[in-house]
C-alpha cells in the first residue's frame, strides 16, 4: 500500500510539472494547423488554417443555409513552375465574386465575377 501511494504521489507530481510546462509554452506560442473562433451559439466566425503549402484567414458572415459569404486572405507556396501566390478572395452565396492576387513574376490581378480581369 505504501508503494502504491508513493507511486501515485510521484505520478501526480510528474503531471503537475508537465502541466506547468504546458502553461508556460502556451503563454508564449501556440502551434496548430487550424484555429476556429466561434460565436456564443457555435457559429464559426473566423477560421485560421494551414495545410499542404496553403494558409488562410477566413471571416464568415451569417447567411441562409447552403450559402456562404466570406472574405479570405490566402497564401500558397510555389508548386511546380508556378510561383508563390497571395491574395484576397470574396465569396457571396457560395460563389467567388472577386479576387485580388499577386504571384511571383506576375503583375497583381484583380478579377471580378463579371468576367473582367484588371492588372
Amino acid at each position: 500500500m505504501v508503494a502504491t501511494v508513493r507511486d501515485l504521489v510521484e505520478r501526480v507530481g510528474a503531471l503537475s510539472a508537465e502541466l506547468a510546462d504546458l502553461r508556460t509554452s502556451l503563454a508564449s506560442e501556440v502551434r496548430t494547423r487550424r484555429v476556429v473562433v466561434v460565436e456564443e451559439d457555435g457559429f464559426e466566425r473566423i477560421i485560421l488554417g494551414a495545410r499542404d503549402r496553403f494558409g488562410h484567414v477566413t471571416v464568415v458572415s451569417r447567411t441562409p443555409p447552403g450559402a456562404s459569404t466570406i472574405a479570405e486572405l490566402f497564401a500558397n507556396d510555389p508548386v511546380d513552375a508556378d510561383g508563390a501566390n497571395v491574395g484576397v478572395a470574396l465569396t457571396d452565396a457560395g460563389n467567388v465574386v472577386a479576387t485580388l492576387d499577386v504571384a511571383d513574376d506576375r503583375a497583381p490581378r484583380l478579377w471580378t465575377s463579371d468576367g473582367r480581369e484588371h492588372t
